[in-house]
């Protein structure tokens, strides 16, 4: 890829700014964050069109990440594509975002991030275990008061839990036999799945 490669028109060129000690092609512009071409009868920035007409299309559900740092420039050497997520935490929003987020100790509710007392989401970030904890079971008590159902259902037996595992071989559904017999769906999956009332050795 060479600056002026005729692959590009002359008012793609006319534009450009070549920067000698870092390599980049300057694209200066006070309107966006990018500058922006009609190429192949469409509008794009100037980064994805130099990329896509030099090196190929950009591949679904990618971006574009500057690795030069300088979102000016549009020599597709310095541009690699990558997830959205990559993109962000390559950049300054993400290194800000990570020194935030590891200065706070504490949740909103004053809980400390402790090992024991701190949950990783999927995509990386914290949550509090405690709040957390009490998220579920206030939506499990929304649940269980809309649907008309108290803790005050009679004694569980052993027989009782036995009958509830009987159910759900035969295909019943949980939800079906808490509302049935006025107690939790989790208690109907924790019968089943042996975590309480576990069936006598022998």
């Amino acid at each position: 890829m060479n600056f002026l490669d005729e692959r590009l028109p002359s008012r793609f060129w006319d534009k450009v700014i070549p920067e000698p000690n870092s390599g980049c092609w300057l694209w200066p512009t006070r309107s966006a964050r990018y500058g922006r071409i009609r190429i192949g009868g469409r509008y794009m920035s100037s980064h994805r069109a130099a990329y896509t007409v030099l090196v190929g299309p950009v591949p679904a559900g990618l971006e574009l990440d500057h690795l030069c740092r300088m979102t000016a420039c549009c020599n597709p050497a310095h541009l690699e594509p990558v997830t959205h997520q990559v993109n962000v935490s390559r950049g300054r929003l993400g290194a800000t975002n990570s020194a935030r987020g590891a200065a706070i100790t504490h949740c909103r509710k004053g809980h400390e991030y402790s090992a024991e007392n701190t949950l990783i989401a999927v995509t990386g970030r914290r949550a509090c275990k405690t709040c957390n904890y009490a998220q579920v079971s206030a939506i499990a008590r929304k649940r269980r008061s809309s649907r008309g159902l108290t803790r005050n259902h009679p004694r569980m037996t052993l027989a009782d839990a036995e009958r509830i595992r009987s159910r759900r071989a035969s295909g019943e559904r949980a939800r079906d036999i808490a509302d049935d017999l006025g107690i939790s769906d989790m208690t109907v999956h924790d019968i089943v799945a042996g975590r309480t009332w576990k069936r006598k050795a022998g």
